[in-house]
């Protein structure tokens, strides 16, 4: 089994170089707002990257002025990766309970729409389900633009009332 051969040390004791730095580093750490508590690591991370290929490293002090600098940013894509992840909504409800509630909610709708008058079924059926405009509608019905758009506001607010409340039978807006 063949010996690898000794690493040579740098030409500078480790010492003197970091203490010559330390102002670059600091300046480094400033600039990129880091956390006095990362800085640390940060440079301590850049340092054992530093031993680790000292000998294929023509200038120490461009390295790992560079070395730091590209860790902040690195620092700083990582957190805010990791804030985005915690700051995303919660994953929605599993599909069967989700599916669940969305049935029993369209029979409750249907419910309220049944207990509606005739005049106000049919103008929710072309508005939302046939898709017309208010002006299309209005014209289909007989009414002016003002008054469908009222009168359907009214009808969703008490379909939303009646939904949330959980009655059954909503007022009706138009008398009958």
């Amino acid at each position: 089994m063949a010996v690898p051969p000794p690493r040579a040390l740098p030409a500078e004791p480790i010492g003197s170089l970091l203490q010559r730095l330390r102002p670059s580093f600091q300046r480094i750490f400033s600039t990129y707002r880091v956390p006095a508590h990362e800085t640390e690591d940060i440079a301590q991370f850049a340092l054992l990257r530093f031993l680790s290929r000292s000998e294929e490293i023509r200038d120490p002090e461009a390295w790992l002025v560079g070395t730091v600098r590209n860790q902040c940013i690195i620092y700083w894509r990582k957190r805010l990766k990791r804030d985005e992840l915690l700051a995303a909504e919660p994953p929605p409800l599993a599909a069967p309970a989700a599916g669940q509630l969305r049935v029993e909610a369209r029979a409750d709708l249907e419910k309220c729409l049944r207990d509606l008058a005739p005049s106000e079924r049919r103008l929710l059926r072309l508005r939302y389900v046939l898709g017309l405009t208010t002006a299309a509608t209005a014209a289909r019905l007989g009414y002016g633009v003002n008054r469908t758009w009222r009168t359907q506001q009214r009808l969703l607010a008490r379909l939303a009332m009646s939904l949330r409340e959980g009655r059954r039978r909503p007022p009706s807006a138009t008398g009958g």
